[in-house]
């Protein structure tokens, strides 16, 4: 669901074709095509009653609702905008360039279950890291799958304000630990940021296509320091690549 017809836009790379989009503002529904959303022509609208006739099947849906949370192991967080980092890290080409990475991490997200819009933190000539938050989200605070908060807010990181909770572990979506799993050797995550947030055309790999050794990428570690602090690495080097949700959702439905 989104908010606006300018989210569902800005959301686009991230979405495959034929995917059903509902805009909130409009009351509408549209589906993903090759060329952008197509709006669905509907029924005239059946109008809700104003007393619910069966209490008892509100009962019995809220009841089962709770119960399978917690056989899944799942938690509710609101309020936090979460982040998650890709379930193996990347070289500069496997990337496969911004809308790669988005897909990514549109890909990753529902095979865990997990709802949301989710963009990969890398930035492009078109795209600065706080550009990735929508509006008045940005001064939320940003938390890892647990609801334990890694970021003050997400404005603070391009004011060159934003630092990682030193103790606070950041997941894969498939649930592994970044900070403590060895296949992620190098403790850092790619950006191609400067300290404020805008790309840098020297340092991000070739918009994430290139795995040239001769080229860089701009990086920083997920363990201690400025979130944007800058590290070159070699494109070739495999690293985190981080997904920061979009905007806030009502409820969020958390492994």
């Amino acid at each position: 669901m989104f908010s606006d017809q300018s989210m569902m836009s800005s959301s686009s790379l991230a979405i495959p074709s034929g995917t059903l989009g509902f805009v909130a503002d409009e009351q509408r529904l549209y589906i993903r095509v090759n060329l952008g959303w197509q709006a669905i022509m509907t029924g005239p609208t059946i109008p809700m009653r104003e007393t619910n006739s069966l209490p008892f099947l509100q009962d019995f849906t809220i009841r089962n609702m709770k119960d399978a949370a917690a056989a899944t192991g799942k938690q509710q967080v609101s309020g936090l905008l979460r982040l998650y980092a890709l379930n193996t890290p990347l070289s500069g080409a496997e990337i496969g360039g911004v809308s790669g990475a988005d897909y990514l991490c549109y890909k990753q997200s529902r095979e865990a279950g997990i709802s949301g819009t989710f963009r990969a933190v890398l930035t492009s000539r078109l795209q600065s890291v706080d550009s990735l938050v929508f509006g008045k989200d940005r001064d939320l605070a940003v938390a890892n799958s647990q609801g334990e908060r890694l970021l003050d807010s997400w404005s603070g990181v391009s004011r060159e304000k934003g630092f990682w909770a030193a103790d606070v572990p950041i997941y894969t979506f498939n649930g592994s630990n970044i900070h403590t799993d060895s296949r992620w050797s190098k403790k850092h995550f790619w950006h191609g940021a400067s300290s404020i947030g805008i790309a840098d055309p020297e340092a991000y790999c070739q918009a994430w296509t290139s795995n040239e050794s001769s080229e860089v990428g701009a990086a920083s570690s997920y363990l201690t320091g400025q979130v944007l602090d800058k590290s070159l690495y070699r494109c070739d080097t495999r690293l985190a690549v981080l997904c920061i949700e979009t905007t806030l959702a009502n409820t969020h439905t958390q492994r």
